[in-house]
């Protein structure tokens, strides 16, 4: 969005593409709950959060959550489902759980596949955007949740390399490649930049799990990443996702004063080429003067978001030597004008990368720092 405060974007209704990712992640959720108990409460007089709910009351709130989903997706504006999206009979709380309350019965996880089928096979037959980003869902969220619970639920007697087995398929190379393909297949129907922001971190994870690093993770530290580090991750991708946060609400005042003196040494390069070129200055004074501009704008535009006055700064700079107004119309103007919303976006995509980014070390090939620096 050129000349606009990114940050102050109000929060807009989700696409049916987000929809249908929140769907896909919830039902993912739904399948592999298995018989897990709801934590204890903090102190006993605590009103219950929804960690602390039994296991009936979570399956319901799931089950509304679809039900819920499915309605958003039907009201989006850039869908077209029918009135065919529907739950089935059989899932809800009095046919998924067992008299004790403590679990699925047998044919339960039966009814939630076929659920699931019913969701994929009416979403991609309606709008195979609205099947893939369900599909995006559904293959994000095991991930997440699965990865969470064999890390933390793995006993004492365990050896590290079996938990290792254990975890490797939720980050062979195929699944994380695939689930990457989808979300930028589907870029423009997310928020801007949480399909490049959270492709970038998912890269990340799977290449440091596949690193020797982590084959020499420990069962402790691995319990202490899942908590501290992968699951708060998997919060933070499904939250941008969804359309439940705005990517830049994880942007501080330091970030996007980051990303604008990155920008303007962006500029600097282009300057360089353009009237380097020309021979209206030598790249020594460019270097220069742009230098002295970059503090004063990454200030102002960190705030005010209007990517205009950079050009106008760097112009102004460069008028001080010299260089013939006209020639810059002409040459300057056009070239940094052209370039701005892209190296913005760009500059963006990057800082949010790195603010959300929790991998426990940051590989050598980092497709974070690769949106930055394509060289990388």
């Amino acid at each position: 969005m050129a000349n606009s405060d990114l940050a102050d974007r109000p929060l807009r209704a989700p696409t049916g593409v987000e929809s249908a990712f929140a769907l896909g992640w919830h039902m993912a959720e739904l399948y592999h709950m298995g018989s897990d108990a709801g934590q204890p409460k903090d102190f006993p007089e605590a009103l219950s959060q929804v960690r602390n709910l039994a296991f009936p009351e979570r399956v319901n709130l799931i089950v509304q959550q679809l039900a819920c989903e499915v309605d958003f997706i039907k009201a989006a504006r850039d869908s077209h489902t029918g009135t065919e999206l529907k739950l089935l009979p059989g899932v809800s709380v009095g046919h998924l759980v067992t008299k004790s309350g403590k679990a699925f019965g047998a044919p339960s996880r039966d009814k939630l596949a076929v659920q699931h089928d019913t969701f994929l096979t009416q979403l991609t037959a309606t709008d195979y955007r609205l099947g893939k980003g369900y599909a995006v869902g559904v293959g994000l969220g095991e991930t997440v949740n699965l990865v969470y619970k064999i890390a933390v639920s793995a006993d004492d007697h365990i050896e590290q390399g079996d938990l290792h087995a254990n975890l490797e398929p939720f980050f062979r190379q195929e699944r994380t490649d695939a689930i990457i393909g989808q979300l930028k297949d589907l870029k423009t129907s997310f928020q801007p930049y949480a399909a490049d922001a959270v492709s970038a971190t998912l890269a990340d994870w799977a290449k440091w799990f596949r690193s020797p690093a982590s084959r020499d993770t420990t069962r402790a530290t691995w319990k202490g990443l899942a908590r501290s580090r992968w699951y708060p991750q998997g919060m933070i991708w499904r939250g941008q996702l969804s359309g439940e946060k705005l990517p830049t609400d994880s942007l501080q005042v330091p970030a996007y004063a980051a990303a604008v003196v990155h920008q303007v040494r962006d500029y600097a390069d282009l300057a360089k080429g353009v009237l380097g070129s020309a021979g209206f200055l030598t790249a020594a004074d460019i270097a220069g003067v742009l230098a002295l501009s970059i503090a004063g704008s990454a200030a102002y535009l960190a705030f005010t978001g209007r990517l205009g006055a950079i050009v106008a700064a760097v112009i102004a700079a460069l008028s001080l030597l010299g260089v013939p107004g006209g020639t810059l119309a002409a040459a300057l103007r056009r070239s940094l004008s052209h370039a701005q919303d892209h190296l913005w976006q760009a500059e963006l995509a990057y800082a949010i990368a790195l603010a959300i980014d929790k991998t426990p070390v940051r590989p050598e090939d980092s497709s974070v720092e690769a949106l930055h620096s394509p060289k990388h």
